[in-house]
């Protein structure tokens, strides 16, 4: 919160208080995972795409793979959908496209489901792959047909693609 109000100082303050936090037995890095994932979030909401990716990518996210079906303090999403993006950003597309397709696991990662589609069709449309860019805008507004009125103009985004690409 203190990150999308921008305030820098206490989002900085919080981190460190989780990192100081440490972990569990079960998830060792849990304070430290939880103090990237501010760091970065905070810069993706300046603008800074790279130095979020670097604050993701020092993340060791090392908790034992039952707990990401407990919470998605464990699971991580929100921080590996970011890295995602960050990575996409940062035209690297290919690592971008493995972190989307690998948010399914966590029952907390559903929420990406959509986004992660359609951020995976901008991929292939970019990479000139018409065929995979359409059927994933496809799924993409199929799922997010009856999304909340602010969340259309995504929605809108995929359906223009798709009449770009004939599909």
């Amino acid at each position: 919160l203190e990150a999308q109000l921008g305030r820098r100082d206490a989002a900085r303050a919080s981190a460190a208080r989780l990192e100081a936090m440490g972990g569990s037995a079960y998830a060792h890095t849990l304070g430290e995972d939880l103090a990237r994932t501010i760091e970065g979030y905070s810069r993706w909401l300046q603008d800074d795409a790279q130095g979020a990716l670097e604050a993701f990518e020092q993340m060791p996210m090392e908790a034992g793979y039952a707990l990401i079906f407990v919470s998605e303090l464990y699971s991580h999403g929100f921080a590996r959908f970011l890295r995602a993006r960050a990575l996409q950003a940062t035209n690297r597309d290919a690592e971008a496209e493995r972190w989307y397709e690998g948010l399914t696991a966590s029952p907390y990662e559903v929420v990406f489901r959509g986004p992660s589609l359609f951020h995976r069709a901008q991929i292939r449309e970019a990479a000139g792959d018409r065929a995979e860019a359409v059927r994933l805008y496809r799924a993409f507004v199929e799922l997010w047909r009856d999304a909340d009125p602010e969340l259309q103009p995504m929605v809108d985004e995929a359906r223009a693609a798709l009449q770009r690409l004939g599909g």
